[in-house]
């Protein structure tokens, strides 16, 4: 998913440029790839960043590195991958200062001598072995190569004979706008939600905070058949079995599934034992990942909603935030339902897109919550709860909603 989604980033910013160029090292040609320019986009650099992340991941050898970027046009990249990563970084300079402590190398005498050496755009790769060259000069050994894209696929084979060398895209992949490629494990119940949205003729899901469970009977029954999905927090509403039971059957009476916002974000071990009370009662349950990608992993029989951003006011779901959540379902895709977001670059995925904090208008509650309109490209489910909740007529909201 990550790459699909960086992949778009870069279309959506056109860095892929059309026209009449000359490379570094002379070449004509009528495509440039301005990689660099991403930056420009704290998003778009945040998931390009964690896609490079998950590559070194999966491919970083068992002894302690540091980063360094081929002068200075990757420079940036290694700066956020060792943020990212935790990596040491070192800084390569073009030239040699000639005051100071005249180096050529910036960075602590402690750090590890081992490098993975980081490039934006490899074509001939001269740059990138030139670093080599004087990094080794300087005392260190390069034990992986990694860029962003590769030009020429000939000279992967040939700098493979040097290093471990790995790119996160070739050429044809940035030029040819190709089916975009899924995980085989994709659990099937997001497109049954799609048919059944289809069917109702509404993607609406009611969010529901209060005490009241006879409240929410009365609600259900009076705009059932205008919502797909019933978001509470069992914590709020304290049902007996009898209730519990009794909201089950409404539900099913009209095909309406029953999200229980527990937001689960401790290990998974704890997650596990909690997520038992509510297998046999509810359809979905929401997880915010952030202790790690083992909570995606757990084997359930609810579906996961996974919180990848959130609507409140200056919250900790960043760029960076989001975009290594992306990774974790790309590790562990099986359970995962669908993703709760504000940004559209999170929708058209084969998980469901769920947009909360929806209302008529674009304002905040004074603690916190940040409303915002339907408007522009629409995601699968809107959340919606107390501009439908605190109506006098319910029916009526809901229905300037639909329209």
């Amino acid at each position: 998913m990550l790459r699909n989604l960086v992949l778009r980033e870069i279309r959506k910013a056109q860095l892929v440029k059309k026209g009449d160029f000359v490379l570094k090292n002379g070449e004509k040609t009528e495509t440039y790839l301005d990689i660099r320019a991403i930056i420009s986009s704290p998003k778009s650099f945040s998931f390009m960043t964690q896609a490079l992340a998950s590559l070194i991941h999966n491919h970083i050898p068992d002894q302690d590195v540091a980063l360094c970027g081929v002068p200075y046009g990757a420079l940036p990249f290694a700066t956020a991958l060792s943020l990212n990563m935790n990596i040491p970084l070192i800084i390569l300079r073009e030239t040699r200062k000639k005051y100071g402590l005249k180096n050529i190398i910036v960075g602590a005498s402690s750090t590890p001598r081992n490098i993975i050496l980081i490039e934006d755009v490899i074509t001939t790769g001269a740059s990138a072995l030139a670093a080599v060259e004087v990094l080794k000069e300087e005392g260190y050994t390069v034990v992986m190569l990694i860029s962003i894209a590769l030009r020429s696929p000939a000279k992967e084979a040939e700098l493979r004979c040097l290093f471990p060398y790995y790119s996160l895209f070739t050429m044809d992949e940035l030029l040819i706008e190709a089916p975009e490629q899924w995980s085989s494990h994709l659990d099937p119940r997001p497109q049954v939600w799609r048919e059944a949205i289809a069917r109702k003729g509404t993607n609406i899901v009611l969010a529901y905070d209060q005490p009241d469970v006879n409240r929410l009977f009365r609600l259900v029954k009076r705009i059932g058949t205008k919502i797909i999905g019933l978001k509470i927090h069992s914590e709020i509403l304290s049902m007996s079995k009898d209730q519990e039971a009794q909201l089950i059957k409404l539900c099913k009476q009209n095909t309406i599934f029953l999200w229980e916002d527990r937001k689960m974000n401790d290990i998974a071990a704890t997650v596990e034992k909690q997520m038992k009370k509510y297998e046999r009662t509810r359809d979905f349950i929401s997880i915010a990942p952030t202790s790690g990608p083992h909570v995606l992993a757990i084997p359930s029989s609810l579906g996961f909603f996974i919180v990848a951003e959130m609507s409140s006011i200056d919250n900790c779901f960043t760029s960076s935030t989001s975009a290594r959540i992306a990774s974790y379902i790309d590790t562990f895709p099986y359970n995962v339902c669908g993703v709760i977001c504000q940004d559209e670059l999170w929708f058209d995925l084969p998980f469901l897109s769920i947009k909360p904090g929806i209302s008529r208008s674009r304002h905040d509650d004074g603690q916190g919550q940040q409303y915002s309109t339907i408007s522009g490209k629409k995601p699968d489910l809107f959340v919606i709860g107390r501009a439908i909740v605190d109506s006098k007529v319910p029916e009526e909201a809901i229905e300037y909603f639909l329209e």
